[in-house]
C-alpha cells in the first residue's frame, strides 16, 4: 500500500470568506509521493469582481496581478487532471473544498482530509492550530509570504510533523483512534501502513493523572486558623481594584478562608500572585462547570459506535488531550477543548467520588480535596448561580465579588443547553429508550418554528415530564431550572435552561457564603442603587475614597447616525470614522461579534491597521482595537466609540435591563478611560439616545456630561476645537 501513497495538498487565497459571492484569486497545490514532492501546480485566477484592499494587504495579489491571469473555465480540466482521484488536504478543507467545487462546477468525490483536525488530535494542548500558529510552535521554517503555493508547502511540512507526533502515540491510543473513526475516515488513506507504527512500546492504555503540588499535602487543618474578625453582613464597597483594596482582602484572609469571584482571566491571574507572595495557599476554580468524567470517558471508548458519527471526532481529541496533559479537570484547557461539545456529556457525575471505581484520578475527588485544604479560592462569577459539586467545600467563607457590576449579564447569560445530540448521546450512556430518543426529536422540530431566544418552557414540559427522573446528574440539573429558551449552538438548535429570580438565588447564597462583599467602582446610575436591588441583600454602603477625575472626558452622542441595528449602520460608521479618527490610539466597542466582524472588515478594506480582539492574533499591535463589552484590554486609548450598549435579556423593553446595561456601560467606559493620559473623546452610539426620557433618567451612566448633536458639521467644528485644545 505504502508505494502507491499519492497525497495531494492544496492551498487557496480567495476575494473573501463567503463562497455563495467570493472567487478563488491563487491556486497552489503538491503532489506528494511516497514522501516526496513530485509534482507542483500554481497558478494566479481572474476573479469577475474586484479584490479588497485588506486581501491585498494579506496576500499581495493586486488587480494588476490578475489581470492577464486565466478565468476559471480555463483551468478546470488542468486542476481535475492534477488531483486526480488522490485524497485531498488542506487546513480548514471544507472552505477550500467548497471554493473548489465552486470552480470546477462539480462535487469532488476524492477523500478529503484536515490537517487543522489533525493537529488538534495530536497537538490538541496547543491554544491555536492556525497554520501560522502551527508553523512557529513546530519551529518550521517559512517557505516565504503569505500565498497559496508557499502555505502548501508549508502545509506539508505541518502534516510531516503530525506524522512524526503520531509516532510517540501508544499504539493501543492509535487503534481507540482507528474505531472511533471506523465508516468515518480511512486513515490508511494518507498514513499508509503507518498508522498504528509507533516508537512508544505501551501495549495497554492506562489513565494516568498530573503530579500534585506537594506543598498540599502539609496544610494546617482549618480548625487552627484563627476566628475571623471581620463582621458578618453584605457590603457595597464603591472602588477600583487599587492598592488599599487589595490590602484590606490580604488582611481579612489572615483570619477567615475566603472565596474571591473574578470575571476577568487577567485578574484572577494577579490575585493568584498577590496571595500566594503573602504565604497563603490558593486553589483557583477556572472553568468549575467542565471536567472529564473517567468512568465516562472508558465507556465511550469501550463503546465508540454509540457516539454519534457528528461527535467522534471530538472524542478522539479529548482522549489525546488527556493522555498528553494528564488534565482531567480541563483547568487551564484551551479554547478548542473547552468548546468540545462531547465535553459537556463527560461533565457530570451520578457517583460519590470517594466510592468512584475511578476515584484514583477522579478530578472531582482531587479538586474537592485540594478546596477544602485552600485558604482561598478563586473562581468565575457564574459559579454564584449554579447548582455545582464544590458548594459544601466552599462553605463559610468570607465572600469577595470583584467586578460585580458584571453580576446581572452574567445572570441573564448564564445557561445550560442541550442540543438533541447531547439528549441522545446522554441517553446514550445511561436510560437508553429509542422512543424517548424519538420523543426528543419530536420535540426539537416542535420548537424549529419558534425564534431565537422565545419562551420554550410550555412546550418543553413533556419532555420534562419524560426525563426529570434520568439518573443522569446533567440532566437533573438541565430540568430543575424554571424556564427554558430556544437557541443555537453551531448552527444546530438547542434548549437553554435558564434562571428567572435572581434575588431568590442571592438569598440562598447568604446562608453559604457569610460575609458577602460587592466591590464595583459604580454600583448605582443616579438615585437607584442598582446592584443592590439586583441581589435584593440589604447592607452596608462603603463609599469610594478616591473619586474618578473626568475632566479628560469628552463624551458625545451623534444623533444624527442609524440606530446599529440597522443594516446600514456599518458602512455609514466607517465613513463617519473616516472623517473623525486622528490616527491616534483608538477603541471600538461592540455588543457582539457579527456586528464587530461587519465593521472591523469594512475599517481593513479602507485600509486600516485594526486588531480585533479573538480574531487576530493576541500579541499583534494595532492602532486600532476592537473587543465586545465581556472583554478589557488593559490598554490607554485616545478615541473610544461605544456601538449599542450591551444587550442584557432578549427583552428590550424591560426599565430594569437599561440600569443594567448603563452600569456596565459606565464600568466599562471608566476601566477604559482611568489609564488614558490627557484628553480623549468617547462616542456614543444607540437608538435610545435620541429618546429624550431614556437620556435623562440613564445620563448618570456617561462620566462627563455628554454633549448631544444633531448635525454632522457641529460635531466636526467641536472636535476640531477639542484636539486644538489638547
Amino acid at each position: 500500500m505504502k508505494n502507491d501513497l499519492t497525497l495531494i495538498f492544496f492551498d487557496l487565497e480567495t476575494t473573501g470568506l463567503n463562497p455563495e459571492i467570493d472567487e478563488i484569486i491563487e491556486i497552489g497545490a503538491i503532489k506528494v509521493q511516497n514522501d516526496e514532492i513530485k509534482e507542483t501546480f500554481h497558478s494566479l485566477v481572474r476573479p469577475n469582481k474586484n479584490i479588497p484592499k485588506f486581501i491585498t494587504d494579506l496576500t499581495g495579489i493586486s488587480e494588476k496581478d490578475v489581470e492577464k491571469a486565466p478565468r476559471t473555465e480555463d483551468l478546470k480540466d488542468k486542476i481535475e487532471n492534477f488531483i486526480g482521484d488522490y485524497p485531498l488536504i488542506a487546513h480548514n478543507v471544507i472552505f477550500d473544498k467548497t471554493f473548489l467545487e465552486k470552480l470546477l462546477g462539480k462535487e469532488l468525490k476524492n477523500e478529503v482530509f484536515d490537517t487543522l483536525e489533525l493537529s488538534r488530535l495530536f497537538f490538541p494542548e496547543f491554544y491555536s492550530h492556525s497554520l501560522q500558529n502551527l508553523v512557529k510552535k513546530l519551529e518550521i521554517k517559512s517557505k516565504g509570504p503569505h500565498r497559496a503555493l508557499t502555505d502548501t508547502l508549508m502545509l506539508y511540512s505541518v502534516f510531516q510533523k503530525i506524522k512524526k507526533e503520531k509516532g510517540l502515540f501508544p499504539q493501543e491510543i492509535l487503534k481507540k483512534f482507528k474505531q472511533i473513526f471506523v465508516n468515518e475516515k480511512n486513515f490508511d488513506s494518507i498514513f499508509g501502513d503507518e498508522w498504528e507504527k509507533t516508537e512508544n512500546t505501551e501495549t495497554s492504555l492506562k489513565w494516568e493523572t498530573k503530579e500534585e503540588n506537594s506543598k498540599k499535602l502539609t496544610l494546617p487543618f482549618k480548625e487552627n486558623l484563627k476566628e475571623s474578625n471581620f463582621k458578618d453582613g453584605v457590603y457595597y464597597v464603591e472602588s477600583d481594584i487599587n492598592e488599599e483594596i487589595l490590602k484590606e482582602i490580604t488582611s481579612i484572609a489572615k483570619n477567615k478562608e475566603l472565596l474571591l469571584l473574578i470575571y476577568s482571566e487577567e485578574l484572577g491571574k494577579r490575585l493568584t500572585q498577590i496571595f500566594e507572595k503573602k504565604g497563603f495557599l490558593v486553589s483557583t476554580l477556572n472553568n468549575y462547570e467542565r471536567f472529564i468524567c473517567p468512568e465516562k470517558l472508558q465507556f465511550f471508548l469501550d463503546n465508540p459506535s454509540l457516539v454519534p458519527p457528528e461527535l467522534r471526532t471530538y472524542l478522539a481529541i479529548l482522549v489525546s488531550y488527556i493522555f498528553k496533559t494528564k488534565d482531567f479537570f480541563v483547568d487551564r484547557a484551551p479554547i478548542h477543548i473547552l468548546k468540545n461539545p462531547i465535553l459537556k456529556i463527560l461533565s457530570s457525575c451520578e457517583e460519590d467520588p470517594s466510592s468512584c471505581n475511578y476515584k484514583s484520578f477522579c478530578p472531582l475527588k482531587r479538586k474537592i480535596e485540594e478546596i477544602k485544604f485552600s485558604e482561598v479560592v478563586i473562581a468565575e462569577q457564574s459559579i454564584l448561580f449554579d447548582e455545582n459539586y464544590f458548594k459544601q467545600a466552599l462553605t463559610n467563607r468570607g465572600t469577595i465579588v470583584f467586578e460585580s457590576f458584571r453580576l446581572p449579564k452574567i445572570f441573564y447569560s448564564h445557561k445550560m443547553d442541550l442540543s438533541f445530540l447531547d439528549f441522545k448521546t446522554l441517553l446514550t450512556y445511561s436510560d437508553f429508550d429509542q422512543e424517548k430518543i424519538d420523543r426528543i426529536e419530536d420535540t426539537y422540530n416542535s420548537i424549529a418554528r419558534f425564534l431565537y431566544g422565545q419562551d420554550i418552557t410550555k412546550e418543553i414540559k413533556s419532555l420534562k415530564d419524560l426525563l426529570s427522573d434520568s439518573h443522569n446528574d446533567l440532566m437533573q440539573k438541565f430540568f430543575k431550572k424554571p424556564a427554558y429558551q430556544k437557541g443555537f449552538r453551531d448552527g444546530k438548535i438547542v434548549i437553554s435552561a435558564i434562571e428567572k429570580d435572581a434575588q431568590k438565588i442571592f438569598k440562598e447564597n447568604v446562608k453559604f457564603f457569610n460575609p458577602i462583599i460587592f466591590i464595583a467602582k459604580y454600583d448605582r446610575i443616579g438615585d437607584k442603587e442598582v446592584l443592590s436591588e439586583f441581589t435584593g441583600l440589604k447592607g452596608e454602603k462603603v463609599k469610594d475614597k478616591f473619586p474618578f477625575n473626568n475632566k479628560n472626558i469628552f463624551s458625545v452622542v451623534p444623533l444624527f447616525t442609524h440606530s446599529p441595528n440597522y443594516d446600514e449602520f456599518p458602512e455609514e460608521f466607517v465613513k463617519f470614522f473616516e472623517k473623525i479618527h486622528n490616527k491616534v490610539k483608538t477603541a471600538i466597542v461592540l455588543p457582539q461579534q457579527i456586528l464587530m466582524k461587519e465593521i472591523y472588515y469594512s475599517l481593513k478594506n479602507k485600509g486600516f491597521g485594526v486588531k480585533a480582539f479573538g480574531t487576530d492574533s493576541a500579541d499583534e499591535k494595532r492602532e486600532i482595537d476592537l473587543f465586545l463589552y465581556d472583554l478589557s484590554t488593559g490598554e490607554s486609548y485616545k478615541e473610544i466609540y461605544l456601538i449599542k450598549f450591551p444587550l442584557i435579556q432578549n427583552n428590550n423593553f424591560n426599565p430594569e435591563m437599561d440600569f443594567y446595561s448603563a452600569l456596565l456601560v459606565k464600568n466599562i467606559l471608566y476601566e477604559i478611560a482611568e489609564k488614558s493620559n490627557g484628553k480623549t473623546i468617547v462616542f456614543y452610539f444607540d437608538s435610545k439616545l435620541k429618546n429624550k426620557e431614556y437620556r435623562s433618567a440613564l445620563e448618570d451612566m456617561f462620566i462627563s456630561f455628554p454633549l448631544y448633536l444633531e448635525r454632522e458639521e457641529s460635531l466636526l467644528k467641536i472636535i476640531e476645537r477639542v484636539r486644538n485644545q489638547n
